[in-house]
Protein backbone atom coordinates (compact mmCIF):
# COMPACT_ATOMS: atom_id res chain seq x y z
CA UNK A 1 0.00 0.00 0.00
CA UNK A 2 1.83 3.45 -0.80
CA UNK A 3 1.89 6.16 1.36
CA UNK A 4 -0.40 8.63 1.97
CA UNK A 5 0.10 12.26 0.66
CA UNK A 6 -2.18 13.59 4.27
CA UNK A 7 0.73 16.09 5.50
CA UNK A 8 -0.14 17.80 9.27
CA UNK A 9 3.42 18.14 9.86
CA UNK A 10 3.13 22.67 8.41
CA UNK A 11 0.27 22.78 10.53
CA UNK A 12 1.40 24.84 13.68
CA UNK A 13 -0.17 23.75 16.68
CA UNK A 14 0.53 26.30 19.43
CA UNK A 15 -0.85 28.99 17.24
CA UNK A 16 -2.47 31.06 18.12
CA UNK A 17 -0.09 32.32 21.37
CA UNK A 18 -2.89 32.78 24.23
CA UNK A 19 -1.96 36.60 25.86
CA UNK A 20 -0.66 38.12 22.54
CA UNK A 21 -1.77 39.66 19.37
CA UNK A 22 -1.40 37.14 16.50
CA UNK A 23 -0.95 38.62 13.30
CA UNK A 24 -3.77 37.03 11.04
CA UNK A 25 -1.41 35.55 8.29
CA UNK A 26 -0.67 32.95 11.03
CA UNK A 27 -4.58 31.88 11.04
CA UNK A 28 -4.47 31.97 6.99
CA UNK A 29 -1.36 29.41 7.03
CA UNK A 30 -2.66 27.10 9.48
CA UNK A 31 -6.13 27.24 7.78
CA UNK A 32 -4.62 26.29 4.25
CA UNK A 33 -2.42 23.78 5.61
CA UNK A 34 -5.67 22.39 7.11
CA UNK A 35 -7.41 22.25 4.19
CA UNK A 36 -4.59 21.08 2.03
CA UNK A 37 -4.95 18.25 4.05
CA UNK A 38 -7.86 17.77 3.95
CA UNK A 39 -8.41 17.92 0.20
CA UNK A 40 -5.28 15.00 0.36
CA UNK A 41 -7.87 12.87 2.66
CA UNK A 42 -10.89 13.38 0.26
CA UNK A 43 -8.96 12.16 -2.57
CA UNK A 44 -7.83 9.14 -0.54
CA UNK A 45 -10.83 8.10 1.34
CA UNK A 46 -12.74 8.56 -2.46
CA UNK A 47 -10.36 6.09 -3.96
CA UNK A 48 -10.53 3.65 -1.29
CA UNK A 49 -13.93 4.02 -1.19
CA UNK A 50 -14.48 3.32 -4.89
CA UNK A 51 -11.38 1.06 -5.06
CA UNK A 52 -11.11 -1.22 -1.94
CA UNK A 53 -12.65 -3.89 -0.98
CA UNK A 54 -15.53 -3.50 0.88
CA UNK A 55 -18.02 -5.30 3.47
CA UNK A 56 -21.13 -3.60 2.15
CA UNK A 57 -21.10 -4.06 -1.13
CA UNK A 58 -20.06 -6.78 -3.68
CA UNK A 59 -16.56 -6.33 -4.93
CA UNK A 60 -15.13 -6.79 -8.30
CA UNK A 61 -11.37 -7.26 -8.39
CA UNK A 62 -11.04 -7.26 -12.36
CA UNK A 63 -8.72 -10.04 -12.43
CA UNK A 64 -6.52 -8.96 -9.85
CA UNK A 65 -4.91 -11.43 -8.25
CA UNK A 66 -5.53 -12.49 -4.13
CA UNK A 67 -2.60 -13.79 -2.49
CA UNK A 68 -1.03 -15.40 0.54
CA UNK A 69 -5.00 -15.73 1.86
CA UNK A 70 -6.39 -18.11 4.24
CA UNK A 71 -10.31 -18.42 3.70
CA UNK A 72 -12.18 -19.85 5.89
CA UNK A 73 -16.41 -20.49 5.98
CA UNK A 74 -16.16 -19.60 2.16
CA UNK A 75 -18.88 -20.61 -0.03
CA UNK A 76 -19.91 -20.24 -3.82
CA UNK A 77 -22.78 -18.71 -4.90
CA UNK A 78 -25.69 -21.51 -6.38
CA UNK A 79 -27.19 -20.89 -9.77
CA UNK A 80 -30.91 -22.48 -10.66
CA UNK A 81 -30.87 -22.34 -14.37
CA UNK A 82 -34.67 -23.03 -14.40
CA UNK A 83 -36.13 -25.54 -16.91
CA UNK A 84 -34.62 -25.62 -19.98
CA UNK A 85 -36.74 -26.84 -23.00
CA UNK A 86 -34.58 -25.48 -25.93
CA UNK A 87 -30.91 -25.51 -26.60
CA UNK A 88 -29.09 -23.30 -24.21
CA UNK A 89 -26.17 -22.13 -23.04
CA UNK A 90 -24.77 -22.91 -19.46
CA UNK A 91 -22.00 -19.63 -18.69
CA UNK A 92 -19.53 -19.74 -16.41
CA UNK A 93 -19.65 -16.52 -15.23
CA UNK A 94 -23.37 -17.43 -13.28
CA UNK A 95 -21.36 -19.74 -10.62
CA UNK A 96 -19.18 -22.23 -9.83
CA UNK A 97 -22.28 -24.54 -8.78
CA UNK A 98 -25.44 -24.75 -10.79
CA UNK A 99 -29.00 -26.66 -11.12
CA UNK A 100 -29.61 -27.61 -14.51
CA UNK A 101 -33.43 -28.04 -15.09
CA UNK A 102 -33.65 -30.64 -18.12
CA UNK A 103 -37.30 -30.11 -19.17
CA UNK A 104 -36.84 -31.68 -23.46
CA UNK A 105 -34.01 -33.34 -25.47
CA UNK A 106 -31.78 -30.45 -25.84
CA UNK A 107 -28.12 -29.59 -26.59
CA UNK A 108 -26.22 -27.52 -23.86
CA UNK A 109 -23.21 -25.62 -24.51
CA UNK A 110 -20.85 -24.55 -21.59
CA UNK A 111 -19.44 -21.00 -22.27
CA UNK A 112 -18.50 -17.90 -20.69
CA UNK A 113 -14.84 -18.85 -19.62
CA UNK A 114 -11.91 -16.72 -17.99
CA UNK A 115 -9.69 -15.24 -19.92
CA UNK A 116 -7.04 -17.86 -20.92
CA UNK A 117 -4.32 -18.87 -19.07
CA UNK A 118 -6.97 -18.92 -16.29
CA UNK A 119 -8.34 -22.01 -14.91
CA UNK A 120 -12.32 -21.47 -14.85
CA UNK A 121 -14.62 -24.67 -13.15
CA UNK A 122 -17.75 -25.75 -12.62
CA UNK A 123 -20.05 -28.08 -11.30
CA UNK A 124 -23.29 -29.08 -12.59
CA UNK A 125 -26.28 -30.65 -10.90
CA UNK A 126 -29.14 -31.84 -13.75
CA UNK A 127 -32.33 -32.96 -13.09
CA UNK A 128 -35.38 -33.65 -15.31
CA UNK A 129 -38.70 -32.42 -15.28
CA UNK A 130 -39.45 -36.26 -14.35
CA UNK A 131 -39.28 -37.14 -18.05
CA UNK A 132 -36.23 -39.31 -19.42
CA UNK A 133 -34.16 -36.52 -21.43
CA UNK A 134 -31.00 -36.66 -23.65
CA UNK A 135 -28.52 -34.37 -23.23
CA UNK A 136 -25.79 -33.53 -26.10
CA UNK A 137 -22.80 -31.16 -24.98
CA UNK A 138 -20.69 -28.77 -26.93
CA UNK A 139 -18.47 -26.06 -26.34
CA UNK A 140 -19.08 -22.28 -27.55
CA UNK A 141 -17.01 -21.02 -30.84
CA UNK A 142 -16.05 -24.96 -31.67
CA UNK A 143 -14.39 -25.62 -28.84
CA UNK A 144 -13.44 -29.30 -27.88
CA UNK A 145 -15.00 -31.06 -25.72
CA UNK A 146 -12.69 -34.06 -23.95
CA UNK A 147 -14.99 -36.35 -20.92
CA UNK A 148 -13.71 -38.40 -18.56
CA UNK A 149 -15.97 -41.33 -17.49
CA UNK A 150 -18.74 -40.20 -19.66
CA UNK A 151 -21.98 -42.54 -20.58
CA UNK A 152 -22.20 -43.34 -23.78
CA UNK A 153 -25.96 -41.50 -24.20
CA UNK A 154 -26.51 -38.89 -21.85
CA UNK A 155 -29.33 -39.65 -19.98
CA UNK A 156 -31.46 -37.73 -17.11
CA UNK A 157 -34.41 -39.01 -15.51
CA UNK A 158 -34.87 -37.70 -12.38
CA UNK A 159 -36.08 -34.74 -11.08
CA UNK A 160 -34.74 -35.16 -7.61
CA UNK A 161 -31.73 -37.12 -7.83
CA UNK A 162 -29.08 -35.03 -9.74
CA UNK A 163 -26.20 -36.06 -11.94
CA UNK A 164 -23.28 -34.07 -11.21
CA UNK A 165 -20.82 -33.18 -13.89
CA UNK A 166 -17.63 -30.87 -13.61
CA UNK A 167 -16.44 -28.97 -16.43
CA UNK A 168 -13.06 -26.64 -16.52
CA UNK A 169 -11.35 -25.27 -19.08
CA UNK A 170 -7.78 -22.99 -18.28
CA UNK A 171 -7.62 -21.91 -22.36
CA UNK A 172 -10.79 -19.60 -22.00
CA UNK A 173 -13.16 -22.83 -23.60
CA UNK A 174 -10.86 -23.90 -26.27
CA UNK A 175 -10.51 -27.39 -24.13
CA UNK A 176 -13.40 -27.86 -22.10
CA UNK A 177 -12.74 -30.92 -20.04
CA UNK A 178 -15.84 -32.55 -18.52
CA UNK A 179 -16.00 -35.46 -16.00
CA UNK A 180 -19.44 -37.22 -15.49
CA UNK A 181 -19.83 -37.40 -11.52
CA UNK A 182 -22.24 -39.70 -11.31
CA UNK A 183 -25.32 -39.95 -8.69
CA UNK A 184 -25.15 -40.12 -5.17
CA UNK A 185 -26.58 -42.36 -3.15
CA UNK A 186 -28.69 -41.94 0.44
CA UNK A 187 -25.45 -43.65 2.83
CA UNK A 188 -28.14 -46.40 4.67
Amino acid sequence: MADSTVTFTDIDEEYPIAGQDNDSQGFRDNFSEIKQALQAANIELSDILTNGARLDVSNNFNGNAIGNADFVAVTEKVYNTGNLNQASTIEWSDGHYQNVTIADDITLTVDGWAPNGRLSKMRLAIRSDGATRTVTWEAANAGNVRVFNWPSTFTVDSSTDPIFVDVWTSDSGVNVFMEYIGKFEILA
